[in-house]
């Protein structure tokens, strides 16, 4: 979980998410973003992450 605190009269907030995935195969991911005040509202985003075994690549 990742936390932002807004000072007074600040209006904008950059989060910045790190994904780290390794191997083959494919894995769905989603990220959901939760704003807790003043007023509750929460967005999300999916994307698959696929890895296929490629031939060497030559120059």
């Amino acid at each position: 979980m990742l936390t932002e605190r807004l000072r007074r009269g600040q209006r904008e907030a950059r989060l910045h998410l790190l994904w780290s995935f390794t191997g083959q195969g494919t894995h769905r991911a989603r990220a959901e973003l939760e704003v807790l005040s003043p007023s509750r509202h929460t967005a999300s985003v999916t994307f698959t992450y696929a890895c296929r075994d490629l031939p060497p690549f030559e120059w």
